[in-house]
């Protein structure tokens, strides 16, 4: 186990902008899970003390991504899952039986998911 690649731990911070003591605030890139912990347990997370957290906290950190048994690329390959159900069968098949994440990107980007930037200018 280990945290997410794509973590953000952050101090907690209320609407007139003052750090509110105590909590921080986690955020994860990838699965857009936020979540706020006693600062505590942040300070746990960043240490990589996942066994001193409480049953229930590793259990709703890993269903929310912000922990993971994951290795990077089974990160972003999870993290495509969603997207994949747009594929065909057999671009399914090809997605899962990619080795590498560039090999991933450049189907994901052949299928439009990344749409081009629009030219400088069109549209005016």
């Amino acid at each position: 186990m280990r945290l997410s690649t794509y973590e953000i731990i952050l101090p907690l911070v209320a609407t007139d902008e003052k750090q509110i003591e105590g909590y921080a605030l986690l955020v994860n890139g990838l699965y857009g899970a936020v979540d706020v912990v006693p600062k505590e347990d942040a300070d746990k997370l960043q240490a990589g003390n996942f066994a001193g957290l409480s049953a229930a906290l590793r259990e709703r950190l890993l269903l929310r991504g912000h922990i993971t048994c994951k290795d990077e690329a089974g990160e972003l390959t999870l993290s495509l899952a969603g997207s994949v159900s747009r594929f065909t069968e057999a671009e399914r098949e090809t997605i899962m039986e990619t080795i590498s994440q560039k090999e991933m990107f450049d189907i994901v980007k052949a299928n439009a998911f990344f749409p081009e930037p629009e030219k400088a200018g069109k549209g005016n």
